[in-house]
């Protein structure tokens, strides 16, 4: 309960409350009529007062503790796991456009490989290694990518890591994370709460940049004329393009620990399950793809055979 709370406090109800001052304090303070000066900022400040400064923080806990159990939903939305029908159209746009990407970085390495001069070959060099780093850590199979730059980026790290052992990390990492050092487990969390975090913000900041901007669209004469608060509205867009590029970043961090973590303490889940230890990378590849087909099994009519250990003790020891 005590981290579901702090949890709760940085990534739910922080980026709402943030965003819904702004969206109030804009409207109070005369905006678009009035221009952006010490006057207005003085004015929005005393029609919010201390009373509904306490309103608006009810309100935007409300909010927050309301939305939580959304927050899986809302990660899940800007990674572009989108619904059909007329949205459809707009996913394959957003499909097509990363396939560009990708076929550029693609490109990118082998139109390199020919540069001639030590300059051009430092230059070709780096943006050889770029354009690999960017395939690796960002891209999926060509054939699995989705519409947006943070879907792709985390379903790399659903694809491609853990692949050299047989592992399904879709199916056997949350499985793992339960029997990690506890230290481990809260570093882990602590990136899943950055990256909860900044996709909030991004959402929450935009939410309050179409807020605002509807406002001065309204009324397009007085914006012109103090455009101030449309620098205000622009800024906004521009924290919920930022906030959204460092949910990518944090995305791709969080990916290459959970890379080192399944090298170095994958063994914990075959010590969890009770099943001898594997001494070669072959019985690595051999259990986990039982393990990931025996979770993904919902009947008891299979066929899966796994010898367990005797005891805990027989652990590393041998079969």
């Amino acid at each position: 309960m005590k981290d579901f709370g702090a949890r709760l406090q940085v990534v739910g109800i922080l980026p709402t409350l943030l965003a819904t001052f702004v969206v109030v304090f804009f409207v109070v303070s005369g905006a678009p009529v009035a221009p952006l000066d010490a006057i207005a900022l003085k004015t929005g400040a005393e029609a919010i007062g201390l009373a509904g400064a306490v309103w608006i923080t009810v309100g935007a806990v409300a909010l927050a503790v309301t939305l939580q159990p959304l927050q899986f939903r809302l990660v899940q939305l800007l990674e572009g796991y989108w619904p059909g029908g007329i949205v459809a159209p707009v996913r394959a746009l957003g499909i097509a456009w990363q396939r560009r990407k990708y076929l550029r970085a693609v490109a990118r390495l082998a139109i390199v490989k020919g540069s001639k001069g030590k300059l051009r070959q430092l230059v070709a060099a780096s943006l050889r290694e770029a354009a690999a780093h960017q395939i690796r850590a960002r891209f999926p199979d060509e054939s699995r990518l989705l519409p947006t730059a943070l879907g792709n980026t985390l379903r790399c790290t659903e694809d491609k890591v853990g692949r050299r052992y047989g592992i399904q990390v879709v199916t056997l990492w949350p499985r793992l994370h339960l029997v990690l050092p506890p230290a481990l487990r809260d570093e882990l969390d602590d990136e899943v709460n950055q990256l909860d975090v900044s996709c909030r913000l991004s959402v929450t900041w935009l939410l309050a940049a179409v807020i605002c901007t509807s406002f001065l669209a309204s009324n397009l004469s007085a914006t012109i004329l103090n455009w101030g608060w449309a620098l205000i509205a622009a800024s906004l867009w521009a924290l919920s393009a930022l906030a959204y590029r460092s949910a990518i970043e944090a995305a791709e961090a969080h990916g290459q620990d959970i890379e080192v973590t399944l090298d170095l303490h994958r063994h914990l889940l075959i010590e969890a399950m009770r099943l001898p230890a594997t001494r070669t990378l072959s019985e690595d590849r051999r259990v986990f793809p039982l393990l990931s087909k025996l979770f993904t099994t919902y009947s008891s009519q299979h066929d899966l055979q796994l010898e367990y250990r005797e005891s805990s003790k027989q652990f590393g020891t041998g079969r």
